[in-house]
């Protein structure tokens, strides 16, 4: 077995063994096939060594490749790295907005780890000498896009969506995924669309958060993962995305998402409003649908008695069946009143049983004429059990 198929660590380990002996030959050559395996602090290394030039000639593009392979997979120091590497270019155009997006990236990491505050202090410093810059350059690449794609030029409007997206810019960003996805101006590519899209989505852009819960709900260059697109729908709809608003209350409403092994309709019924009050007529429609089970027992109640009142009775027992049996003591009053006056005895009396359980909690005189009505409406059966 050759030593490019062992553990990527143990290689990494044999490699800093020769850079602490300046054996830099050696060293480049182990860092390779570690960084090739995918270790990201050999990959970090590997790029030192082009940057510096150790143990081969100085090789600005080979360093920013692998800088930027270690920096993706969250080494904080090649994300500062190339930063600088690319800020010691900015002949080609769009290098320091890219070098801002990734000391964006570093900032962000670095500030949960209280250890490393002088890196970050260092790490801002650096940000807020190219700010302007970088920022001039991801609305320049963003504003040549929109106009092409105003022209209906999608292939250069797609070349400047994703040399923005490169930068850092959001929206840029959004707008190469949804080409991508469409195949718009450029090959249908879901894989891509959905990392540009959730890049656009981790940025803040609430429009990429409702399609990104878009793309994992339906497996769009992914495997389907509803916790994932409830995830990204609740970003959305805290954002007041109505769209996202709905899907968020379906979801809860069937009990789809993170930990969501049984329904919750109070959250649902929370966002379907919401959405509702936005015009959004998927959530209208639910709520009608779904009225008995996201209805609070008062509403149920006020339901049933609008049933009973109308002569509807096995409707008005349906519908008070929930809110009875989740002890909401008008409702259970009433279940009594209608079962007694239909004659149903069996029905009359497990519900006056619960309704005498719950009369143990009563603190005040709310109640009071319920308990004397029921009483009286209960007095034969309990006089024939008795007897």
């Amino acid at each position: 077995m050759g030593l490019f198929n062992k553990d990527p660590e143990k290689i990494w380990h044999k490699a800093h063994e020769a850079m602490q002996k300046q054996n830099w030959t050696k060293a480049l050559a182990l860092l390779r096939q570690a960084a090739e395996g995918g270790h990201a602090l050999a990959q970090l290394q590997y790029a030192e060594m082009f940057d510096q030039g150790l143990g081969t000639a100085p090789d600005p593009k080979e360093a920013e490749i692998w800088y930027e392979r270690s920096a993706k997979q969250g080494n904080e120091n090649a994300m500062i790295s190339l930063a600088r590497l690319l800020c010691k270019k900015p002949q080609k155009n769009g290098n320091i907005a890219r070098a801002y997006m990734w000391y964006q990236s570093a900032e962000k990491s670095l500030s949960k780890n209280k250890i490393a505050i002088d890196l970050l202090k260092r790490t801002r410093q650096e940000m807020d000498t190219i700010r302007e810059k970088a920022m001039n350059e991801r609305n320049e690449a963003f504003e040549k896009g929109y106009a092409a794609y105003e022209a209906e030029d999608y292939e250069t409007a797609f070349s400047y969506f994703k040399e923005g997206a490169q930068m850092g810019c959001e929206t840029s960003q959004q707008n190469c995924a949804i080409m991508l996805a469409k195949g718009q101006g450029t090959d249908k590519d879901l894989n891509e669309s959905l990392y540009w899209m959730q890049m656009a989505a981790d940025g803040g852009v609430i429009y990429a958060q409702y399609l990104c819960g878009d793309m994992y709900l339906n497996g769009m260059g992914t495997e389907p993962n509803p916790s994932k697109a409830l995830h990204y729908y609740l970003r959305a709809a805290h954002g007041g995305h109505a769209g996202a608003q709905y899907q968020c209350g379906r979801m809860y409403y069937e009990g789809q998402g993170i930990n969501l092994s049984l329904k919750n309709p109070k959250v649902a019924r929370k966002w379907l409003e919401k959405a509702a009050e936005q015009g959004e007529e998927n959530a209208i429609k639910l709520l009608e649908e779904a009225y008995l089970e996201l209805a609070t027992p008062e509403e149920l109640y006020q339901k049933g008695m609008e049933e009973y009142n109308a002569g509807h009775i096995e409707e008005a027992l349906a519908i008070l069946d929930d809110p009875a049996a989740a002890r909401y003591i008008p409702a259970i009053f009433l279940c009594i009143k209608i079962n007694a006056e239909i004659q149903d005895e069996e029905a009359a009396l497990h519900w006056y049983n619960l309704f005498l359980e719950e009369a143990d909690y009563f603190t005040d005189n709310t109640y009071a004429e319920m308990q004397i009505e029921t009483e009286k409406m209960m007095e034969p059966w309990i006089q024939g059990m008795e007897n």
